[in-house]
């Protein structure tokens, strides 16, 4: 191990030309494919693989094209005319006439084409229109934008005209996302050159980390562009693979360059300060981007499309900037050697960030002398801090989020909040109910009996507003009725059960497959849909769902969301389980102790759980809303607690590793484990926190510009990453090997003999001496 980080210094300074060329080579080439990366990106992939619903929503692709599952939603409302008004239909006819004809729209379903009195309102100044369109749900958002706009033009005053639905919620949310990034990098990038300068003092030095993460980020778009061919990949890894390119490029070259400058100015010549840099701190960070890889790869056991995607591209910027800071990083030092420091800034020295030549100052010795002085005293405020913080993640409510991510002025929100209003929540997003004969037809007397107890149990729920099917037709008719009505024809005389037929029977294709829709009373994400989710699955279905006559299937919006939800919090615990196992193991290799690893892994987990906490006040209870510009839904995203842990617990193990591969150093040339720990703490006290200020500007600046789910997210790391650098790092990890004094090395003698040896320090480097010792 220690020969292979020897040979990639030695290639660095023998070979920089070489590596720089490798490197620019890789750049030119995924360059063309990063600037359309954003072509080959999906908005699907919001269901689970295998579930009811998914399956639900495949049957009806399939059998059932012509109740538009792909579609738009127009909804109409005016405060003077009602629907019955020569004028109010000529406007929605005038606004349908625009879009009627386009290649992309399958057909158009209108009170004024059907006359089904449920697409208006009670009071008649409200209708909405669905329009089908014969697109892919990959495609659907691509083409709603211009159906949006043509649908749109040319309202009537006092007329007001909003499109909904799913693909107009991605169109609307693409476009915000999309600028919402724009304004992330803007604020990202001078807030993070800002803390470099306070941290480096020198622009040459401030560039090299900028330079990785812009790098780093290209190269990852072009090699995610070629794996977009291959796996579905999300609108979201653009969001997450930015925040985290960002975040790790800058953190990275930061422990590097900042390692480089300390030996330069401890007198070894640059192929010598290079070797030492990336033995030590390219070592640590080496092993750290390791454990952020292992920790992302939790997000994989999630059966979902969008956060395996996710995962995969910050799996993949985390792997392309680390490859990065230890081969071109080098190799660049190498080049600019003692010009590192040239065009300086003068700052004022209360400013200023960077460290003395040894990398130590009074301020972070005379803090290590009270951590080290009182470690009980310190770990035990410490803790309780973390536990209070902790406790209210015991009240975390996880639900999938709604029109809520978008702003309020976009216009899948406005038409989504007016159908809620007019016609009530649940008529948004009904259950979709999708019933397969397993022989014999839908129009069978029998079937029709069995269909329609099975719509009466549904419709006396009290969550259910009514229920649409085929036996639903008209309330004066009996299941007798149906059976005469029918007469196992898929083109019954009466024009009610026609269209009735024609929306809800695949007639085309064995007339097998019946849809029943039913509408609850409460929005998808509430318990209340959830809760008839569930007793339509336990119980309702149970009065069709027999193998030798039909089986059926529960899908539609609020179904996805319930299955999405079990998926994502049932991973949650398995995922937590199988990183602590690994990284654990991977500690124990590397730090060559039981106890240590063990120690680390449990501070991680408070801070984790402190995170949690947080994150419940202000996005659960709402604490912020104000200051952070959102609006609280009463809930955590249900994929918050999942990506949460894998990203804090990968991200807190580089200041985990690069302050103990410090102590590790020194106490493998001293033995003396509590002056190590003094010696490691003042040492790495100003680049950890370097580090962490500049990733949480990161962080914050995506929270501050992006949409909700970014907007948690970010803020969420931000959160974490500043509690963990100063409360974990700084007090915690110190204090506690202060107590643990020589047992945090204790390593039984059989795993003694066995385990590879991995050194922290590099032959023949002067150590510096404590400020103490002075």
């Amino acid at each position: 191990m220690n020969s292979a980080f020897s040979f990639l210094a030695t290639m660095a300074t023998r070979h920089p030309w070489k590596v720089l060329a490798v490197w620019a080579f890789l750049m030119v080439a995924a360059a063309p494919f990063a600037m359309r990366f954003e072509d080959i990106l999906t908005s699907a992939g919001w269901d689970v693989g295998g579930s009811d619903s998914q399956k639900a929503r495949q049957l009806i692709e399939r059998e059932l094209p012509q109740t538009f599952p792909q579609n738009l939603v127009a909804v109409f409302h005016s405060d003077e005319l009602r629907v019955d008004d020569a004028e109010y239909r000529a406007a929605v006819e005038s606004a349908l006439s625009r879009i009627e004809q386009d290649k992309s729209v399958a057909g158009v379903m209108s009170y004024f084409n059907t006359g089904n009195r449920r697409l208006v309102s009670a009071d008649g100044r409200t209708t909405y229109t669905v329009v089908g369109l014969n697109t892919s749900a990959d495609d659907a958002p691509k083409v709603a934008p211009g159906l949006i706009k043509a649908l749109r033009s040319d309202a009537p005053d006092g007329f007001q005209i909003d499109v909904t639905g799913q693909a107009a919620m991605w169109s609307d949310f693409n476009r915000v996302n999309k600028e919402s990034m724009l304004k992330g990098e803007l604020l990202a990038w001078p807030a993070v050159m800002l803390v470099l300068i306070l941290a480096f003092g020198s622009l040459v030095a401030v560039g090299l980390p900028l330079l990785l993460a812009m790098l780093g980020l290209a190269t990852t778009f072009g090699l995610l562009y070629g794996l977009g061919h291959v796996f579905p990949l999300s609108i979201w890894v653009m969001n997450f693979a930015m925040m985290v390119g960002i975040g790790v490029g800058v953190d990275y070259a930061l422990f590097i360059v900042t390692r480089f400058r300390q030996e330069l100015r401890k007198g070894a010549d640059v192929s010598e300060a290079v070797r030492n840099s990336i033995e030590t701190s390219g070592k640590a960070i080496f092993f750290s981007g390791v454990i952020v890889i292992m920790a992302l790869t939790a997000v994989l056991l999630a059966p979902v499309v969008v956060f395996r995607s996710m995962a995969l591209g910050m799996i993949v910027v985390v792997a392309v900037v680390l490859a990065a800071s230890l081969t071109l990083l080098p190799a660049l030092l190498t080049l600019i050697g003692t010009r590192i420091d040239r065009w300086r800034i003068p700052l004022p020295k209360r400013l200023r960030m960077d460290a003395s030549a040894s990398g130590e100052s009074g301020f972070w010795h005379r803090w290590a002398t009270s951590v080290m002085g009182q470690p009980a005293l310190f770990a035990g405020i410490s803790i309780v801090v973390l536990l209070v913080l902790a406790a209210p993640a015991l009240g975390m409510k996880v639900a999938m989020p709604g029109m809520d991510v978008l702003p309020k002025d976009t216009t899948a929100r406005r038409g989504f909040e007016t159908l809620e209003r007019e016609f009530g929540p649940g008529s948004v997003a009904p259950i979709n109910a999708v019933v397969q004969r397993t022989s014999g037809s839908v129009f069978d007397p029998e079937f029709l009996a069995d269909l329609d107890a099975f719509s009466s149990r549904v419709t006396e729920d009290a969550e259910v507003s009514f229920v649409e099917s085929i036996v639903d037709v008209r309330p004066d008719l009996s299941v007798d009725d149906y059976a005469v009505l029918y007469d196992g024809a898929a083109s019954p005389a009466d024009p009610q059960a026609k269209a009735m037929v024609a929306a809800l029977v695949n007639t085309d294709d064995g007339s097998d497959v019946t849809l029943v829709r039913i509408y609850p009373k409460h929005s998808a994400e509430t318990d209340e849909a959830k809760d008839l989710v569930n007793r339509l699955r336990d119980d309702y279905r149970h009065d069709l769902d027999n193998p030798s006559s039909a089986r059926v299937l529960v899908g539609g919006v609020p179904a996805e969301n319930q299955d999405m939800t079990g998926a994502l919090v049932g991973r949650v615990p398995l995922a937590i389980l199988g990183v602590l196992l690994i990284t654990y193991v991977f500690l124990v290799l590397v730090l060559r102790s039981l106890l240590l690893p063990l120690q680390a892994i449990i501070l991680n987990l408070l801070s984790v759980f402190a995170n949690y906490g947080i994150l419940v006040v202000i996005f659960q209870y709402g604490l912020g809303e104000n200051i952070l510009a959102f609006d609280s839904q009463g809930f955590v995203n249900a994929w918050s607690p999942l990506l949460w842990f894998a990203l804090l617990f990968g991200l807190s193990m580089d200041y985990e590793m690069f302050l103990l591969s410090s102590v590790k150093e020194r106490y493998e040339e001293t033995g003396d484990n509590e002056a190590s720990v003094a010696w490691a703490l003042e040492r790495t006290a100003r680049p950890i926190s370097s580090a962490a200020i500049a990733i949480v500007a990161v962080f914050a600046s995506f929270a501050v510009a992006g949409t909700l789910p970014p907007k948690e997210m970010g803020t969420g790391m931000a959160i974490a990453i500043a509690l963990d650098a100063t409360l974990i790092r700084l007090v915690l990890v110190p204090a506690t090997m202060r107590l643990m004094g020589r047992a945090n090395w204790w390593l039984p003698r059989p795993l003694d003999r066995i385990l590879p040896r991995v050194s922290f320090g590099h032959e023949g480097s002067p150590q510096p001496a404590l400020a103490s010792e002075e």
